[in-house]
């Protein structure tokens, strides 16, 4: 990224080619990680002139955390019939005021999000992101375990009984991965 007052480039590759592309002003929304990057590695952002003092201390004292999704696909969106109009679901809290306590083992499975978007759709998306605490674990956990555990939500949630076999699943693992 060169950068002045007036004028800002950014240039990349995608593949063989490189690419570049210019705007009076550059938003960068990267992961901190990314941010952190020495310009080592492929994927890191090289500023020219290189950002203030300040600008990497803050970037370099940032922590972050581990965040990940999964992506269950059904056939039906078996949940607009139990809940209709809704399109998310929360695990609170036991502590908290909650009108349904899913019990301890959902430490990091904690929301469920309907994405399908469309009503006539002919595959459905449920949504999970999983958070906070030690989720360095998934990050090798077998896809099986966190397909199972994501199973298992559906169900505490929806009922044992109204969950289907999902036709698909695929879960994100950014902590291990360089360019996240």
């Amino acid at each position: 990224v060169k950068h002045s007052d007036k004028k800002c480039y950014v240039e990349y590759r995608q593949g063989n080619r490189e690419k570049r592309f210019s705007g009076s002003v550059c938003l960068i929304t990267v992961p901190a990680s990314v941010l952190k990057g020495k310009g080592d590695m492929d994927g890191d952002i090289i500023f020219d002139p290189p950002l203030s003092p300040a600008k990497q201390i803050a970037i370099n004292n940032r922590g972050y955390a581990v965040l990940n999704i999964a992506l269950m696909v059904f056939r039906e969106p078996f949940w607009r019939d139990i809940y209709p109009g809704k399109t998310k679901w929360s695990i609170i809290d036991p502590q908290s005021t909650c009108s349904q306590f899913l019990g301890d083992d959902t430490p990091y499975f904690k929301e469920v999000i309907d994405v399908s978007g469309l009503k006539q759709a002919t595959d459905y998306y449920a949504l999970q992101v999983y958070y906070g605490g030690d989720l360095y674990w998934l990050e090798t956990a077998p896809e099986d375990e966190i397909k199972q555990r994501f199973i298992t939500l559906l169900e505490k949630v929806f009922g044992s009984r109204r969950v289907p076999t999902p036709i698909g699943f695929k879960t994100s693992r950014w902590g291990s991965d360089p360019y996240a």
